[in-house]
């Protein structure tokens, strides 16, 4: 029951926020996601975007463990999956140079024209049932990726999350 009125209540809430100027008519948003998991951020979003009856183009999907890229793709997922965001790499033209989850490499540039960049950065450096290793784990290192994702494609919002003391 408390699920049914969550939902209704976003609906609710969708129904009476003012979409973007930018995201009216038939434009697309783009969004793309980091350390993406099972996908949480793409489901909220394409929720969202069909209460309001506008659509989602996902640019990337990205996860370093196997399990999580094999189900983006069996969920459907419509975009490249990649894997490791730590070994991508940066040209000064400020293109972004990723290896897919099937070893392929693809580039990304400001002409990706992101609207949205979602980024959940390794919590366990900093958690209490993690490493606490704080910034010399090397898993810390998404959250530069991250840093560096967004200075170079310039995205025109972003939203990075973790646990605060998990």
């Amino acid at each position: 029951m408390a699920m049914a009125s969550m939902s209704s209540g976003l609906l609710s809430w969708v129904e009476r926020a003012p979409m973007p100027t930018w995201w009216r008519g038939d434009r697309h948003l783009r969004m793309a996601t980091d350390c993406t998991g099972l996908g949480a951020p793409e489901i909220a979003v394409n929720s969202i975007a069909a209460a309001a009856g506008q659509t989602v183009e996902h640019a990337w999907a990205c996860d370093v463990y196997k399990p999580a890229q094999e189900w983006l793709r069996a969920v459907g997922l419509r975009c490249p999956i990649l894997s490791d965001m730590n070994m991508r790499t940066w040209t000064r033209a400020g293109q972004m140079i990723s290896t897919c989850g099937l070893g392929h490499e693809r580039t990304f540039d400001r002409t990706s024209a992101l609207d949205v960049y979602v980024s959940g950065c390794m919590c366990t450096p900093f958690t209490l049932n993690g490493r606490r290793k704080g910034w010399a784990d090397e898993h810390a290192k998404t959250f530069w990726s991250s840093l560096k994702t967004i200075v170079a494609l310039k995205p025109r919002s972003f939203l990075l999350e973790n646990v605060i003391a998990a």
